[in-house]
C-alpha cells in the first residue's frame, strides 16, 4: 500500500471577506427578492398627456429595459393626477402595454379600464384626482422590454391622463427571483 499525502495551502476565510468589494457584488449571486436595476420617467412641467380616442392609444411615455435574467419579476409603477374627460360624464383609462424587441404591444392591465381610471358617471363635471398603481410582469428575456402608458375615454371629450399640473412618476425595476428549486423563496 502506498499512501499519498496532498497539502493544501492554509485558507484563511476571514482575509478572504475582506478581499470582497461589496459595492460591486456580481448580479448572478444577488439573492432572490433582490432589486436588481431600475430605471424612472419623471416629468414636472404644465404639459398633459391627452387622448379623444375610445380605444387604448399610446401616450408615448414609456420605458426601454432590458432585464439582466430571463425569470425576473419586472415591477412597475405609476403615480401622476389624471381628470375626467373634459366634456363628458365619463372616465380617463390608464394602463400599460408591454412590447419585447419593437414586437406586438400587449395590455398588462386585463380589465377593461386598464389599471386605473379618474371620473364621475353621474354628473358632467371635473373630477382630478391623484392616481398610483403599480403592476408585476414576467417577459421571460433579457431582450428590449419597452413599458409604455396608454389611455383612453370612455365616452368623449378629452381624457387627462396625466393632468400638467403636478409632477408625473413611471418607474420600472427588476426583482431577482430564485435560480433553483432548492432556494428559499420566502
Amino acid at each position: 500500500n502506498m499512501t499519498i499525502r496532498a497539502h493544501k495551502p492554509e485558507f484563511n476565510f476571514r482575509e478572504k471577506l475582506k478581499e470582497l468589494d461589496y459595492s460591486h457584488v456580481p448580479y448572478e449571486k444577488m439573492p432572490a427578492g433582490s432589486v436588481i436595476q431600475v430605471k424612472t420617467l419623471k416629468e414636472s412641467n404644465n404639459s398633459h398627456l391627452t387622448t379623444t380616442s375610445s380605444s387604448w392609444v399610446t401616450m408615448n411615455y414609456e420605458i426601454d429595459f432590458y432585464p439582466k435574467f430571463a425569470n425576473s419579476l419586472i415591477l412597475f409603477q405609476w403615480s401622476a393626477p389624471g381628470q375626467q374627460p373634459n366634456t363628458a360624464v365619463g372616465a380617463s383609462d390608464i394602463t400599460v402595454f408591454r412590447s419585447i424587441d419593437d414586437g406586438t404591444a400587449i395590455n398588462l392591465g386585463h380589465s377593461s379600464h386598464g389599471f386605473m381610471m379618474v371620473g364621475d358617471f353621474q354628473e358632467d363635471g371635473y373630477v382630478t384626482a391623484s392616481g398610483a398603481f403599480h403592476g408585476y410582469d414576467s417577459p421571460n428575456t433579457t431582450s428590449k422590454v419597452t413599458y409604455s402608458i396608454y389611455g383612453k375615454t370612455t365616452s368623449s371629450g378629452t381624457a387627462y391622463i396625466a393632468h400638467g399640473s403636478a409632477t408625473r412618476y413611471f418607474s420600472v425595476m427588476e426583482i431577482r427571483q430564485s435560480t433553483s428549486s432548492l432556494e428559499d423563496v420566502s
